[in-house]
C-alpha cells in the first residue's frame, strides 16, 4: 500500500502570525511601530480579518504586541526585559494551546518581575510612588 504524507497547509492564523513575526524578524517592524490595521493586513494576505484578530490577540498575550484601544496595535517597546526569540516563539505557537501560552506568559512575567526588582534604581522607586 502506498503511503502518502500530505504536506501541511498552513492555517490562516499561521499565515497571519508568520507574516507579522516575519516583519519583526526582518526589521520591517520594530519596537513602538504601529501594525497595519486589520483590513490592510487581511487584504495583503488574502485572508479574512478574523485570523488577523486572532494573531494579534495571540501576540498580545505573548507580550509582543500591545493593543491601544482607539489607536491600533503596536510592537511593544523593549524595556530591558528578556524576550523570547521569534524563531522559538513561532515553534512554540505551532504546538501550543491557549493554556500553554498562558503558562509561558506566567514564566516570562515572573522572570521579568524578578529582573526588574534587581535592576531597579531609586529613581524607579520614586516614579512608582
Amino acid at each position: 500500500m502506498l503511503s502518502v504524507d500530505p504536506k501541511k497547509i498552513p492555517s490562516r492564523l499561521e499565515i497571519a502570525l508568520d507574516y507579522i513575526t516575519g516583519e519583526i524578524a526582518n526589521g520591517n517592524l520594530g519596537p513602538g511601530d504601529k501594525l497595519p490595521n486589520e483590513k490592510e493586513l487581511a487584504q495583503q494576505l488574502g485572508i479574512s480579518r478574523t485570523p488577523i484578530r486572532e494573531a494579534i490577540k495571540t501576540l498580545a498575550v505573548s507580550g509582543i504586541v500591545e493593543t491601544r484601544h482607539g489607536f491600533g496595535n503596536y510592537i511593544r517597546k523593549d524595556e530591558g526585559l528578556p524576550a523570547m526569540p521569534l524563531a522559538m516563539f513561532k515553534l512554540y505557537l505551532q504546538s501550543s494551546t491557549p493554556e500553554m501560552l498562558m503558562e509561558l506568559r506566567y514564566v516570562f512575567d515572573r522572570n521579568c518581575s524578578e529582573l526588574a526588582s534587581v535592576r531597579r534604581t531609586e529613581e524607579d522607586l520614586a516614579v512608582m510612588r
